[in-house]
């Protein structure tokens, strides 16, 4: 078993990630007990706008529905629809300039974030809960979108109250609030 990280991610970032708009992941966290290079797979949470896969390209709707027939129409909300390679993350932080105006962006040691995060100061200053709460940057790299999704239920973790000894593992069958540490079948 390989592992790798689950990152749940809300239909209208995913489908930036997936048309190469967003090249980083703005987390509260990151994960800890992982070597760099990982890999990262994309989860699309179920909240609304629906991420839909048409004709091979991806829209947001108003509107759920049913896979049609031909396959040509599917629902990506709850699946599993692209992988990127986790090579770096940053600490983020907020910094402050004076000109005329007050004025604050967030940033890492060598650029500022928020274009490649698609987002403004604003929405990550709401994101951290505050001003001067600080964060990570997640870079993706090696973005692979597949063909046909991913179910959650393909990912495993371990099963601490199995057997405290060896490792013993357990499907997933819950979507991780943020991310979560998971196992794949290589």
């Amino acid at each position: 078993m390989k592992k790798v990280i689950v990152l749940s991610v809300r239909p209208q970032w995913l489908v930036k990630i997936i048309n190469g708009e967003k090249t980083i992941e703005i987390r509260k966290s990151i994960p800890k007990n992982i070597e760099l290079p990982c890999e990262v797979y994309l989860l699309c949470s179920k909240a609304e706008p629906y991420l839909t896969k048409i004709y091979g390209e991806y829209l947001l709707t108003k509107y759920t529905c049913d896979k049609s027939p031909d396959g040509n129409v599917e629902m990506m909300n709850g699946k599993i629809v692209a992988k990127f390679t986790l090579n770096k993350m940053n600490r983020i932080w907020q910094r402050q300039m004076l000109y005329d105006d007050f004025e604050h962006f967030y940033s890492t040691d060598d650029e500022r974030i928020s274009e490649k995060a698609c987002m403004t100061d604003d929405d990550i200053e709401k994101y951290f809960g505050g001003y001067n709460k600080n964060g990570y940057a997640w870079h993706i790299d090696d973005l692979v979108i597949f063909d046909k999704p991913m179910e959650l239920r393909e990912f495993y973790q371990i099963d601490v109250y199995r057997n405290e000894f060896e490792e013993q593992f357990k499907r997933i069958n819950k979507s991780p609030q943020s991310w979560c540490y998971a196992y794949i079948e290589e």
